[in-house]
């Protein structure tokens, strides 16, 4: 029961598989090309509106800067750098970048994907049922038998 109990355990609470992690990067870094855009639309929209300043390019350039387009290091900025990327390169080529650089990073071991986890554990816990069960038969027989079990 305690070896069948440990290993659900290390199934559940094992690290995550690297695939796992690159499929919710893929999801976040959708949601931030989304947010992008609306900006994206925004902010060209006001050079849009403003036909002459698109003739100067210090004022293209001034624009592009204040609004964060351009990098600089600061603590506010407009839209943040990771949804910058995002919406520049796409959700798949930033996650394509991160896998290359995350080739090189020591992985721990990885854990079952998540979606094996809750399979895996359910067998587990339908041995772990029987064997309580035959458990708690020994228990009763052992009691019937004048044995005292703690």
């Amino acid at each position: 029961i305690e070896t069948l109990t440990r290993e659900a355990e290390d199934i559940q609470f094992a690290p995550a598989n690297k695939d796992d992690l690159f499929k919710a990067l893929e999801v976040w870094a959708a949601d931030n090309q989304v947010q992008y855009r609306a900006y994206l639309k925004t902010e060209l929209n006001k050079l849009i509106q403003s036909p002459g300043d698109l003739a100067e390019k210090s004022s293209v350039h001034r624009h592009l800067h204040s609004r964060g387009f351009l990098p600089t290091p600061g603590l506010s900025t407009p839209i943040s750098r990771d949804v910058q990327l995002c919406g520049l390169l796409g959700p798949a080529k930033f996650v394509e970048l991160v896998k290359a650089q995350a080739e090189a990073i020591e992985w721990p071991d990885q854990g079952l994907p998540m979606t094996e986890r809750a399979p895996a554990i359910a067998k587990l816990e339908k041995k772990l049922a029987a064997l309580r069960v035959r458990e708690q038969d020994l228990i009763s027989a052992a009691e019937k038998a004048g044995l005292t079990v703690s």
